[in-house]
């Protein structure tokens, strides 16, 4: 398996990141030279929210005196304290005390004119000597300055800096190595030019989240030509350079073993991670505590031992001649249970140069993709399709190319299969199947079968995809049942019918564990489950269920799950009234690397609604194509945005239509509650279509008729509604409206407990600005316009700006501003700016 232990724990996966062109400079095809940012120009990554507690604790003060940082060398304490400092420059003199707290007690008794704030800067404080220990102790203990310390926990630290924090005198922040993604966005940055990200999260997996060693990863990588340019971006060499020093370091550690010590070490490398019981038999007790005792092994959950540090195994990996490797691994597949995992097995017997069945690796294939695990599912077929070149091998084989969305591999092996089998009905299906995911137009091949099925879902005909599913549903045994479920599922949900879809689900989920390496859609089961919870109003679940799932793709390297899991999740999110964080993740998973071509673009499309929930017009998003009222939506709020409510109303209109027309239930009630949302509410488009299942969908729906009617009690009824669900957004919205008609109506007790209600939702959704949450700045209920002015003026238009995108006069702007500054209660433009975007 490229890349890949025998063992099985992977040293690289495939996931996307941020989205770059690589061959983009004025036209030109020639990739640019790559090269190594210096510190100071790489954005600080992973410590946002320690940067905010601590500029918050020194500018502000209170119980502490100030911070003291501590963490082990490298994660990046200095370059933290430099931020915080940064940050607090403005309105606090900083005093840099280096290694002489006298000095800096010098400087702190000079006047400053300014009158700021002083703050005392100790950077590795455990190297100070005792008299500067107990003078930093003075300066906490009786406030005559904020203190921000810095300590390296790995070595032997004074007692008055440990009383510091001990005594309570500052508040200790311990600094953790990032978490995954945080370090893979930081390798990217190091990086001049686009890193691919199967590059991101070797780096990533190998500094084991420390800054100091994920640079010089980086550095080495650039330096020794261990990065070549691709259509990917900047790719690692398979053998990931050390540079000397950090070579020789871990080579240190390694080479000072005894021979037994060093055979038990390259063992585990190798096959990690590995049964403690067996090791057991194997060893010594002494021999593995030991390796224990010098920090070079470990024992996880399950009795489950690896090296220590991935830098570690990966050298030992690295330079372990090929001869000494294989009897290693000979000699544990004689101690290994034959009946244990047979990935791992295979993988061994491979490493090993043994021969395997073409049954045996088939399986293997099929046990790997059903775990997730696409790159050892590629690696099985390949090796079958070489040794054993028939039909059965070769379908095996392209599907595992195209599960890993890599359809330019998958085309040239569907080419040499078709010409070893010309007669072949299997590839002609296959060859269809990759031109549907493609997004190609509608391939020829059967009405019925899966093929059938696929092709219906894409033209968003759900009724007789549901129909076509159940011959393959009644067989849960069946080579297509797991993903007939999934596209049954799916097409149940955009009908509008999510109570049916969960129960479709859960019946499908166990064959999803069990699916074969031709089975494309089966991992798709989670996070459908999630969308029929959302749908029916269990918005919390959903989260959690795609939080935990999400997290563990991300630690499992579990390649295109996590990228269809992050989007699931920022989906998600975004009804929960969380733009500002779904807009993260759907930046962080990308249009071209979320998975096959079919759904490039809904990425983009999902990041450009965020924006808009932001109060923020992006552009409209690439491949908005209306086969997706998403794609609809991602049209008009920009448009909306920038003051062209006739086009958004055309937009979301025929979408409707087309919505009506597919008896796509869920996709109108979305469409009509969008509506509805920019002031534009039409209850008339759900003439004649079925209600949908479940209280959520229905309260979408009836946002509309209760804002079209100006009805208070179904209003009411749907706020609670949405509050319930989760929605806290789309609750806070409907409770500013009813705010807004109980003031008109003259109930002013109901009116300001309605907008009570709203301003505790809103808070739970940072960084909303939409319409309706607008009502809340104002003292009188705002016009339509009002708030379309406002929205235009949140974004920084002038007033010539704002009549030209409203085709109005550049003083009926002037005067329509006079109106709003009155009843939001500001004095000028930059008030209401202020107050619009808080």
């Amino acid at each position: 398996m490229t890349g890949q232990n025998p063992g099985g724990r992977p040293d690289t996966a495939e996931c996307p990141l941020t989205r770059a062109k690589l061959f983009d400079r004025a036209g030109t095809t020639e990739a640019p030279m790559i090269g190594l940012l210096s510190p100071e120009q790489v954005p600080l990554v992973g410590r946002e929210s320690e940067l905010s507690r601590l500029v918050r604790l020194l500018g502000q003060g209170g119980y502490y005196a100030g911070a003291l940082l501590a963490g082990a060398g490298g994660v990046g304490r200095t370059r933290l304290a430099r931020e915080v400092l940064e940050a607090l420059a403005a309105t606090h003199r900083v005093v840099d005390a280096g290694t002489s707290m006298p000095e800096a007690i010098r400087r702190l008794r000079q006047p400053d004119p300014g009158r700021r704030t002083p703050v005392v800067f100790v950077d590795d404080a455990h190297l100070l000597d005792p008299a500067s220990v107990s003078l930093l102790l003075e300066v906490a203990r009786h406030r005559h300055a904020r203190v921000l310390v810095t300590v390296d926990t790995a070595v032997p630290v004074p007692a008055g800096v440990t009383a510091l924090w001990k005594d309570d005198h500052l508040h200790r922040v311990e600094l953790r190595p990032l978490d995954p993604v945080a370090t893979r966005r930081l390798a990217c940055s190091m990086v001049s030019e686009r890193l691919a990200h199967s590059s991101a999260v070797r780096l990533a997996r190998l500094s084991a989240g420390n800054p100091a060693l994920l640079r010089e990863l980086a550095r080495a990588a650039v330096e020794q030509d261990g990065l070549a340019g691709s259509a990917g971006g900047w790719k690692l060499a398979e053998r990931v350079p050390l540079s000397v020093p950090l070579g020789e370091l871990i080579r240190g550690r390694v080479d000072r073993q005894d021979p037994a010590s060093r055979s038990v070490l390259e063992l585990v490398a190798l096959v990690e991670p590995a049964p403690l019981g067996l090791l057991e038999v194997a060893f010594t007790t002494e021999l593995l505590q030991r390796l224990e005792e010098e920090g070079l092994i470990e024992v996880g959950p399950a009795d489950a031992v690896g090296v220590s540090h991935p830098l570690v195994g990966h050298l030992i990996r690295r330079t372990l001649p090929p001869l000494r490797r294989r009897a290693h691994l000979r000699a544990w597949l004689d101690r290994y249970p034959a009946d244990g995992d047979l990935r791992r097995i295979i993988g061994w017997r491979l490493e090993t140069g043994e021969p395997v069945a073409e049954a045996d690796l088939l399986r293997a294939a099929d046990e790997a993709a059903a775990a997730h695990d696409l790159r050892a599912a590629v690696r099985f077929t390949a090796v079958a399709w070489q040794a054993f070149p028939n039909l059965s091998t070769a379908v095996a084989y392209i599907l595992s190319l195209v599960s890993t969305a890599d359809l330019a591999a998958a085309d040239e092996a569907l080419t040499a299969a078709e010409a070893a089998f010309p007669q072949a009905a299997e590839l002609g299906v296959v060859r269809a199947r990759i031109a549907l995911l493609r997004g190609d137009e509608d391939p020829s091949g059967p009405d019925s079968g899966l093929l059938g099925l696929m092709a219906a879902f894409f033209r968003n005909e759900f009724a007789p995809v549901v129909a076509l599913a159940e011959p393959m549903l009644a067989d849960e045994n069946g080579a297509d049942f797991a993903e007939a479920a999934a596209f049954g599922t799916a097409a149940l949900l955009r009908m509008g019918r999510p109570e049916d879809a969960l129960a479709l689900c859960d019946r499908a989920l166990p064959a999803a564990s069990r699916a074969s390496v031709t089975a494309l859609h089966a991992d798709w089961l989670p996070q459908l489950r999630a969308a029929a919870l959302q749908d029916l109003g269990r918005l919390v679940d959903a989260v959690d269920l795609l939080e935990h799932a999400y997290e563990r793709a991300i630690g499992e390297g579990w390649m295109r799950l996590e990228e269809q899991l992050g989007y699931a999740l920022g989906v998600a999110l975004l009804e929960r009234g969380r733009p500002r964080r779904a807009l993260e993740l759907f930046r962080f998973h990308t249009d071209d690397q979320f998975g096959w071509p079919r759904w490039h673009g809904q990425v983009a499309i999902r990041a450009t609604i965020a924006l808009a929930n932001l109060g923020r017009a992006g552009d409209v998003a690439a491949g908005s194509a209306p086969a997706h009222p998403a794609g609809a939506l991602a049209r008009a709020w920009p448009a909306f945005l920038a003051g062209d409510r006739r086009q958004a109303r055309e937009v979301l209109t025929a979408a409707a239509g087309r919505a009506r027309a597919a008896g796509a239930g869920k996709d109108l009630a979305m469409l009509m509650h969008e509506m509805a949302r920019m002031g534009m509410a039409d209850p008339s488009l759900a003439d004649g279509a079925p209600q949908p299942q479940g209280m959520y969908l229905r309260a979408k729906m009836e946002y509309a008729r209760a804002l079209a009617a100006g009805d208070i009690p179904r209003l009411r009824q749907v706020a609670a509604d949405f509050a319930g669900a989760g929605a806290d957004l789309f609750a806070a919205e409907a409770y500013a409206e009813l705010s807004r008609l109980n003031r008109a109506a003259g109930r002013v007790r109901a009116a300001t407990a309605a907008a009570s209600q709203a301003r505790e939702l809103a808070g739970r959704c940072p960084g909303a600005i939409t319409p309706a949450l607008l009502l809340l700045e104002s003292t009188r209920p705002l016009s339509l316009r009002e708030r379309e002015i406002v929205l235009l003026v949140a974004q920084g238009l002038s007033d010539r700006e704002i009549a030209d995108r409203l085709t109005l006069s550049a003083r009926t702007v002037g005067n329509h501003l006079y109106r709003i500054y009155r009843k939001m209660g500001v004095l000028n433009r930059r008030a209401l700016q202020r107050v619009a975007g808080s």
